[in-house]
């Protein structure tokens, strides 16, 4: 009778916690307002500047916060993931040389390699994009898509983006930017 209900017990512990790990697409692959997404103190962080486009530099320059991240999983598959995403900005009205504001950043594909296999491309259930692989077919826990996706908003939300306005026309809104990310988890 105690062994039954340590079964019991284990079985119910495992019940809960792999329910609190379930990460649905929709979840994952959505729209985040900067309000939501955690704050990051940026006086210790230095920046990486870099061309808005490179073919029209002239266009404006991007800066990428350089955040260290930890996210290790089976380091022997060498498991590669790339985060394709967007920022959208905020429909204020910047001035000359100011940094665009990020109203907010979603994340649109997930890119997943590891050694010895073909690439995958993940989306959100539902998208008519082809090559698009089932989301509960991706081989990465979701606690590590988690940290990902954590990884990912906040990296976003502190970009800086600058836009030389000399260059668009005054009809021409900018109002968004596609952008990723690849995290080595080896």
């Amino acid at each position: 009778m105690k062994k039954m209900k340590l079964i019991l017990i284990y079985w119910a512990c495992c019940l809960l916690m792999s329910c609190g790990a379930l990460l649905t697409s929709e979840e994952f692959f959505n729209t985040i307002s900067t309000k939501d997404i955690p704050d990051v103190s940026v006086k210790s962080i230095s920046y990486r500047t870099g061309y808005v486009d490179s073919e029209c530099i002239k266009c404006g320059i991007i800066s990428e916060p350089l955040f260290d991240y930890n996210i290790k999983y089976d380091t022997l598959s060498h498991y590669e993931v790339i985060v394709i995403g967007y920022v959208v900005f905020g429909k204020k009205n910047y001035q000359e040389n100011q940094y665009e504001g990020i109203d907010s950043v979603g994340i649109t594909r997930l890119i997943v390699s590891s050694l010895h296999s073909q690439r995958k491309l993940y989306g959100k259930n539902g998208d008519e994009i082809r090559n698009n692989i089932l989301w509960k077919e991706c081989p990465l826990p979701k606690i590590i898509l988690k940290k990902i996706k954590k990884d990912f908003l906040i990296r976003m939300k502190y970009k800086r983006f600058l836009f030389n306005k000399s260059v668009f026309n005054d009809e021409m809104q900018i109002k968004g930017y596609t952008t990723q990310y690849r995290y080595c988890l080896y």
